[in-house]
């Protein structure tokens, strides 16, 4: 089992979400930035699938990530990621962790940004 109190594992639950639940992925794609996950292989994910969004203007399926992504490892992250039980967790809950997670990440790049 997973320690779900690792934030590495809530970047792969939050991956994992975007693929199931589409009102949580339509609220949270226009935000969706490499630079707001810690882990080289979720940006990997991540960077993928903006590109996947903004070439087609559609959210990619897990399959047009494996054949777009060109690294094992990051491969082998997004098999992690589709392991993953979401169903665990209640959809409210989800839905409060990941508008906490945007909303820290975003403040905490902008403070980055702000004492560069």
């Amino acid at each position: 089992m997973q320690d779900i109190n690792n934030p590495l594992f809530f970047e792969k639950l939050l991956i994992k979400i975007l693929f199931l639940k589409e009102d949580i992925r339509d609220v949270t794609l226009p935000y969706l930035k490499p630079e707001l996950f810690t882990d080289n292989n979720v940006k990997g994910i991540v960077k993928e699938m903006v590109n996947f969004h903004n070439t087609f203007n559609k959210f990619p399926k897990p399959h047009d990530l494996f054949l777009n992504i060109k690294s094992e490892t990051t491969k082998n992250m997004l098999k992690e990621i589709g392991n993953i039980d979401s169903k665990r967790f209640l959809e409210e809950n989800l839905i409060h962790n990941v508008e906490k997670f945007f909303r820290n990440q975003m403040m905490m790049n902008a403070l980055g940004e702000a004492t560069e």
